[in-house]
Order: structure tokens, then C-alpha cells, then sequence
């Protein structure tokens, strides 16, 4: 009887550890346990980190670029040495199975690439995102890459008129001569993001 006891134990155990939520776009990724709105986060660095890394490792002479990724969608912006580097670079990418999207921002130099990456104005467009009430930096990532501030993830329908002026007041942060508004907006009723 005793083992029947544990047997049902070890069942129960068993059913309770599965029970987490999985992450909708690729179980493999972080802790499948941690549930979808945890795992999107770290999926979007885990992946603009393997990327980074991958970049780093290939093009380390030839390119100096800056990684972001958002619901296994990616953007490169920076510079490289030729229009080959950045066509290999592009290939690289899209290589990668769990990238749908590939947003290429790269310039070509001829001379040494250098990534001008504004870390001040960076993180001053991040506080005009962060201090709108109704929106929250949890759901996008933003950084200046030569004066060109890059803003990405996904928004829910209430929240498009506050990234507006979100968008708005990043025109006035002191480097920053260009926004590119890469966010994506989504319905209320879809549950694979998370939002």
C-alpha cells in the first residue's frame, strides 16, 4: 500500500511541475516554466544576444553593429565595411530558425566601421517611453544608433496615442535626428505576446 501511496506521489509531483505555462513561440528557449510573458523577455535577449555573439565572432573586423530582437523579430543597426559584409551579414540572420523578421539598418563605411551607439540619448528616449503612464519599457527596447533613435516591440491599441508623444519628445533628446518606429500593434484578444 505504502507504494502505491508514493507511486500517486510522485504522479501528483509529476503533474504539478508540468503545469507552467509554456512559452508560445519556442519552448526551448529559458525556463518553459517561467510562463509566456517571462520567457518572451528572455527570449528576446537570449536571441539578440546569440546574434550579437555570432556577429561578433564573424564580422569582428568588417562590422560594428548593435542587436535588438522582439517576438523573434530582428534589427541590425550600425555600420559595416561593404555592401558584401552586409548581404552576408543579412544571410546570416535569416539563417537562424527562430527569426521571422530581419530589419536591416546598416551603413556601409569603407573605412573602419564604428558603431555610434549614444548611450546618454539612449537612455533619455527610454525615459520619455518609461514616463508615459500607459506604457512601460517591459514591452519595448529602444537605442540611438547615429543620431537615429530605433523603437521596437508590441503595443496594445489603448497605448498607441502615448507612444506618439513618447515618440514626439524623442525628437528633442539632444543627439537624436531620426526615429524609426518599428512597434507592432496588437489586439486585445491575442495571447501569444506578451502584453
Amino acid at each position: 500500500m505504502s507504494s502505491k501511496f508514493g507511486v500517486l506521489v510522485l504522479l501528483s509531483l509529476g503533474i504539478v511541475v508540468g503545469c507552467g505555462v509554456p512559452n508560445p513561440y519556442n519552448p526551448n528557449y529559458e525556463n518553459p516554466y517561467n510562463g509566456a510573458q517571462m520567457n518572451n523577455t528572455n527570449d528576446n535577449k537570449v536571441l539578440a544576444q546569440k546574434i550579437q555573439d555570432i556577429l561578433d565572432d564573424i564580422y569582428s573586423k568588417s562590422a560594428d553593429v548593435v542587436v535588438l530582437a522582439d517576438h523573434f523579430n530582428v534589427l541590425v543597426a550600425g555600420e559595416v565595411d561593404s555592401e558584401a559584409t552586409k548581404n552576408k551579414i543579412a544571410d546570416t540572420i535569416k539563417g537562424i530558425p527562430s527569426v521571422k523578421e530581419y530589419d536591416d539598418y546598416l551603413t556601409v563605411q569603407a573605412f573602419k566601421p564604428t558603431l555610434y551607439k549614444n548611450k546618454t540619448a539612449t537612455k533619455n528616449a527610454q525615459l520619455r517611453i518609461d514616463n508615459q503612464a500607459n506604457i512601460s519599457l517591459e514591452h519595448l527596447q529602444v537605442v540611438v544608433v547615429a543620431g537615429s533613435a530605433y523603437v521596437m516591440g508590441n503595443i496594445k491599441p489603448d497605448q498607441v496615442k502615448d507612444l506618439n508623444s513618447a515618440i514626439d519628445g524623442i525628437y528633442s533628446v539632444d543627439g537624436v535626428t531620426n526615429v524609426v518606429n518599428l512597434t507592432k500593434i496588437i489586439p486585445y484578444g491575442d495571447t501569444g505576446h506578451s502584453l
